[in-house]
């Protein structure tokens, strides 16, 4: 059997080819809750606080909102375009967070 390849031989099986490993997940690629810890300034959790009592979600789907209106903020900005707030009586603001 000089010169034979393994994978020739007789009586065993073939052997499988490695699997590539899988993709790991991206933006936009995650398909569930992912766990994290975050330390936030005492105002800020004061805010989250007041959010929750006054709006009844979690603190998580606050968070949720929260971190999905920052995305709408920095894709305008990246853009070139103005985030702004309109009040009731038409009056305009642009936000800026800092």
């Amino acid at each position: 059997m000089a010169g034979a390849d393994i994978d020739d031989a007789p009586g065993l099986p073939p052997q499988a080819s490695p699997e590539p490993p899988a993709p790991r997940p991206g933006p936009g690629r995650r398909r569930g809750p992912v766990k994290i810890t975050v330390n936030l300034l005492a105002r800020v959790m004061d805010k989250l606080e007041e959010i929750t009592d006054w709006t009844g979600e979690s603190k998580t789907d606050a968070i949720n909102r929260a971190i999905q209106l920052y995305g709408l903020y920095q894709d305008a900005v990246r853009k070139g375009e103005t985030f702004r707030l309109v009040s009731a009586d038409g009056t305009q603001r642009d936000v800026h967070i800092l």
